[in-house]
């Protein structure tokens, strides 16, 4: 219990006054808190829908997640125009941060090189057909081109970061012709290191596995629309063929490395037969497994990258038809589950808030509030800019401890009927998810 009180005292000094532990007369009865596991047969992951504002509606933008700075950068990418801007995601908002750096394209590849702490574009297509074969580093402030010699120019390629070799790995792509070649950049300076392997593609899907140490490629079409439902993994001297079964054959599969889970998630593309899919798919090194949840709304050429801070997959934008361009970012994370059981709530007595799936041993935060609403944690508090399901009128903290090493717990406490018809909402710190807001009944 010392770790949650401490926690508590950081909370008390950091958040604002409706969020202090200063808890009324009927919550502040509370006599005993006891842990118990809880296991949930279900997947705890959930698409979750964040925002509807940031960078205008696009598909075929390009994003990577930045550790040195813990957000998530987007460029580029096209709707009804091209476009050169360089966004970042906090987790909560979106923030223009250049327009200015690599010219307008879409359909470019994008890694973060955690050695040089630098994002890294290659390729793309612009304006009037214009392929592109420059690479530029981000460093948090200004893009600045470092190569011009390397790949033919092209565009619908994928690219990996090797964090294992310290190289970005390109495959395939299309320009003024076809690529069945693997190249790896280092530093600044390209090198072809195969010829052979996976057959030549464009728009499929890559991702580095570093659990496993190999880079991993899925799907793609050639030239004459024919879709690939391969898996391959290159170790940086061979391409090897690991998979023939799991999703359909497909184009624009997108695709990250959940480095929390060690698992590779694979969303949506275009399928041989059935057209636009909205599937989910996870890669545990040995096979493909479909995950039963809910998705994003059907659409093609959205971006993906893995926010290993906030432990969530970041999808932003695409467009249903090609003619309707989306906005919206979504998330797929560990979604927190928490249910109230106060079987005498009416005359008060023993209740029991229970939940599950949030983050493993991680902090958790237990809120009320006599009503529903759509209060924001502020700036410098822990979790800033997190929407809460809860309504200022009586807002507190209730309690803070850690969940189990399933990501679940539980308090029982002797509170008072003047509780009833209020509401508690659930608040993962570790990774700032919260749970729906329940009514107390």
């Amino acid at each position: 219990m010392v770790n949650s009180l401490q926690f508590g005292a950081r909370m008390r000094r950091s958040l604002p006054g409706r969020l202090r532990v200063a808890l009324p007369a009927a919550v502040a009865a509370i006599a005993a808190a006891l842990l118990a596991p809880s296991v949930r047969a279900q997947s705890c992951m959930e698409w979750v829908l964040r925002s509807m504002e940031g960078p205008p509606p696009r598909w075929s933008c390009s994003m990577a997640f930045d550790e040195q700075r813990g957000v998530t950068v987007l460029f580029g990418g096209g709707a009804h125009e091209h476009y050169g801007d360089t966004w970042t995601w906090s987790g909560n908002v979106w923030r223009l941060v250049a327009e200015s750096g690599p010219a307008p394209r879409w359909s470019q590849a994008m890694v973060y090189d955690s050695r040089l702490r630098r994002t890294i574009l290659f390729g793309g297509i612009g304006r009037l057909g214009t392929y592109y074969g420059d690479t530029w580093a981000w460093d948090g402030v200004e893009w600045t081109q470092i190569a011009t010699e390397g790949p033919y120019r092209r565009y619908g390629h994928a690219m990996a970061y090797d964090s294992v070799r310290d190289v970005s790995v390109v495959f395939g792509g299309l320009g003024p012709g076809s690529f069945p070649e693997t190249w790896e950049l280092s530093g600044s300076t390209w090198t072809r290191v195969a010829e052979s392997g996976p057959p030549a593609r464009w728009d499929h899907a890559m991702a580095f596995d570093s659990a496993r140490g190999v880079t991993v490629l899925f799907g793609g079409w050639t030239y004459n629309g024919v879709r690939f439902s391969d898996t391959w993994t290159w170790n940086g001297a061979v391409w090897t063929q690991v998979a023939t079964e799991g999703p359909s054959p497909r184009a624009e599969p997108k695709m990250t490395y959940d480095s929390t889970r060690g698992m590779i998630v694979l969303y949506g593309g275009l399928d041989e037969q059935i057209g636009l899919r909205d599937d989910t798919w996870e890669w545990d090194g040995t096979r493909w497994t479909q995950i039963g949840v809910g998705s994003p709304p059907l659409r093609i050429s959205p971006e993906m990258a893995y926010d290993s801070r906030r432990r969530a997959v970041i999808l932003f934008g695409g467009s249903p038809d090609g003619n309707t361009f989306l906005g919206d970012t979504w998330e797929f994370r560990r979604q927190p589950q928490l249910t109230i059981d106060f079987p005498n709530c009416s005359v008060g007595g023993l209740a029991t808030a229970s939940w599950s799936c949030s983050s493993p041993e991680g902090l958790v935060a237990l809120l009320y509030a006599r009503s529903t609403g759509n209060v924001v944690i502020p700036g410098g508090r822990p979790c800033a800019g997190t929407r809460l399901g809860l309504s200022t009128d009586s807002l507190q903290l209730v309690y803070t401890t850690r969940s189990d090493a399933n990501g679940s717990g539980s308090v029982r406490s002797i509170v008072s009927h003047a509780v009833c018809g209020g509401r508690a909402q659930l608040l993962d710190v570790e990774t700032c998810a919260t749970s729906d807001a329940v009514l107390i009944q």
